[in-house]
């Protein structure tokens, strides 16, 4: 077996801490500990440094405190001790692992550390420590989940509870999935909560990175590197790189979704940004509340006697008929995510029932309207360009579309109108 494969293997099982003289002693990398399979990726030097840069012309570094709640392999507090002079004793280094705490202790050649589980009680258990002492700047590459799966995320709560670390007027630089961003409510240590509404009103959110996405080659996840002033309301300007390595700057104010990192141009963006600041009555679909369809409640054919047409909010079962009416409205519109395509439904026949968690969309314009007005907005290209980005299923809040206007529904729109009517102001 090859040595390096040994030692990892030996790291991966935590075993003996002992092991870590081997990495001296053999000439192993610490970059060769990361393990992508299981989300567990380094910061490199080169990545540390990009961190740093984020404030290092803000604020005077070798007299700050210094946090880092997921310390990995330590290259940050190493750079952060070897380049911009910040004592170890001024670090508060911390992580889920006893692993990555041994290799800092070894690294920094410090028993100063802190090690947390990997629950929301673990995390609120090491930011009480922080909260009477609280440091200038945290920087992190969040851990991703608690490992019971994608609902159980960490980084969201490392996120919110960040304020009662940092002193006001502080900074937070942070790697984390662009999920936040996405308008999507995150589960934190306070409820639900939209991370981008709350550090861009709260809080002064500096910068938006995307090409740290650069700095993990072969992983097929995404991410971006935030910069978060703490405790200072929003400045109106976010500096944004994209993947490709562009630089602009957007005004936030008033925007609560961000388009994938993937797909994420300078002309996306800046559509996403405008379309959202366009004032106006918002759409709005919500879990219509419907009477859940049972498979007791379905028919094998239809029949005048059971004329209950049931739409579900994905591909799995299509339309069938069942035994209850719509308890929803005559007039709605239904989203759908079918296979690859994205579908909204107008229904005007209060014989159609909607499954009880999809997300329909209900307003007294749409008694006046025609499917044709509605057709020429929901498959306009510009709705396929923005808001067909995001998978409308039962389990989708819709973010985005539901903090867009509504453009009157009197007209066949033409896709250069809907993008003029969104684009040109107030």
């Amino acid at each position: 077996m090859d040595y390096k494969d040994l030692v990892k293997g030996m790291f991966l099982k935590e075993e003996t801490n002992e092991q870590l003289m081997l990495v001296k002693k053999k000439g192993l990398n610490w970059a060769d500990l990361n393990n992508p399979s299981k989300s567990d990726v380094n910061v490199s030097p080169e990545l540390a440094r990009k961190m740093f840069d984020k404030i290092k012309n803000r604020i005077n570094l070798a007299s700050c405190k210094l946090a880092d709640t997921s310390c990995g392999n330590a290259e940050i507090q190493v750079i952060g001790k070897e380049e911009y002079n910040i004592p170890v004793e001024n670090m508060f280094i911390a992580d889920v692992s006893k692993l990555n705490i041994s290799i800092a202790q070894t690294r920094l050649r410090t028993n100063i550390s802190y090690k947390y589980s990997k629950s929301k009680k673990g995390i609120l258990e090491m930011t009480k420590i922080l909260e009477e002492n609280k440091v200038d700047i945290e920087i992190t590459n969040d851990p991703f989940s608690m490992g019971k799966g994608n609902s159980d995320q960490l980084y969201p709560i490392l996120m919110h509870t960040s304020p009662q670390r940092i002193k006001k007027g502080g900074y937070r630089v942070c790697i984390d999935p662009p999920t936040w961003t996405s308008g999507t409510k995150q589960v934190t240590d306070s409820g639900r909560v939209n991370l981008l509404e709350f550090f861009t009103t709260e809080h002064n959110l500096l910068e938006l990175d995307y090409s740290v996405n650069n700095d993990f080659p072969g992983i097929g996840s995404q991410f971006v590197s935030s910069a978060i002033q703490i405790g200072v309301p929003y400045n109106g300007e976010t500096k944004i790189t994209t993947v490709g390595e562009d630089i602009f700057y957007v005004n936030l104010t008033a925007v609560k979704a961000l388009p994938d990192s993937k797909s994420l141009t300078k002309e996306i963006f800046e559509l996403f940004v405008k379309m959202q600041q366009k004032t106006g009555e918002k759409f709005y679909f919500k879990y219509c509340n419907n009477k859940h369809c049972s498979t007791s409640d379905y028919v094998d054919e239809y029949s005048k006697n059971t004329p209950h047409e049931y739409v579900n909010a994905s591909s799995n079962h299509g339309k069938k008929y069942a035994q209850h009416s719509n308890n929803v409205a005559k007039n709605f519109v239904h989203s759908a995510y079918m296979g690859s395509n994205f579908k909204f439904d107008y229904f005007l026949d209060s014989n159609v029932s909607v499954m009880s968690n999809a997300r329909v969309w209900i307003h007294d314009d749409l008694k006046n309207t025609t499917k044709e007005i509605l057709a020429s907005i929901f498959e306009s290209e510009l709705f396929k360009k923005t808001v067909y980005t995001y998978k409308f299923t039962q389990y989708n809040e819709c973010a985005f579309l539901n903090n867009i206007a509504i453009p009157p529904l009197d007209r066949v729109w033409t896709n250069k109108e809907l993008e003029q009517w969104y684009l040109n102001g107030n």
